[in-house]
């Protein structure tokens, strides 16, 4: 309405989200090869999923093989993330923001529809794998678009967040001015729990298991360690993030071998 000037919240997220996701080149080429990040991009018959079949992974080893669909790996400290978990925070958290905080659904709703879905049709179902790092990065996504105006409790904590952007002004002179208390940083979102590394993966079948595991535990030949979870402090660190929803998103156990 007039009273609320020109600072509408969701016209803003509805930019932010624009500038974030749907300008999909700019966003995509930050996080090539040969953009401003240490980043790497493996063909897939030199990764760890070199022997899926398309039976095992009708998208991986059936459609990958003829297009390589891998994402980019940036390294970030010493962290390993895919560029694909960007996508997730920002074009399934913005999802799951709407379903919360504009048409009410319940937060263990929305975390069992988080698993249905990863379950059903982003993960093993056609990929193979059940990744619950991009399950993190989903649920971390609804904390980013609600940190932008602070307008709401935030889902862990229950309290409004300092936001990145203020409503100044007075009557019809309302404007968004950034907040220089609080400069946006992705590492308030970015943790452990993205790195699949940490945030252990899990797999349709024991074949596949298998497979994978076995390709990764083939490199530690060379004396470091590679196999999930690579520390189980740091990952436990990360779950606390999480408050009372680190079991829907959090992985400690790598499937077995035989």
């Amino acid at each position: 309405g007039w009273w609320r000037g020109r600072c509408n919240e969701n016209n803003l997220r509805y930019k932010i989200l624009n500038n974030l996701l749907l300008d999909h080149t700019k966003l995509m080429h930050f996080m090539s090869t040969d953009g401003p990040l240490d980043v790497v991009q493996s063909a897939i018959d030199e990764s760890i999923y070199r022997d899926l079949s398309p039976i095992d992974s009708p998208v991986i080893g059936g459609v990958g093989m003829l297009h390589n669909l891998l994402g980019t790996v940036m390294r970030m400290g010493d962290l390993l993330i895919g560029s694909d978990k960007f996508e997730h925070t920002i074009g399934i958290g913005w999802t799951y923001f709407m379903m919360h905080y504009q048409w009410g659904i319940p937060m263990r709703s929305i975390l069992r529809f988080n698993q249905g879905a990863e379950l059903a049709a982003l993960g093993p179902t056609s990929t193979g794998v059940h990744a619950f790092a991009d399950l993190a990065a989903n649920i971390l996504g609804i904390r980013l678009f609600n940190d932008f105006v602070g307008s709401h409790p935030d889902i862990i904590t229950g309290t409004h967040p300092e936001p990145y952007i203020r409503c100044e002004g007075w009557w019809w002179w309302k404007r968004w001015v950034v907040n220089d208390a609080r400069p946006f940083d992705w590492r308030n979102y970015l943790n452990v729990a993205w790195d699949e590394g940490y945030n252990c993966s899990d797999y349709r079948n024991q074949h596949i298991a298998d497979s994978v595991l076995g390709n990764i535990y083939s490199l530690e030949e060379d004396g470091r360690p590679y196999a999930c979870p690579l520390d189980p402090a740091a990952l436990e660190e990360a779950a606390e993030v999480f408050g009372p929803y680190r079991d829907w998103v959090i992985n400690a156990i790598n499937a077995d071998m035989p």
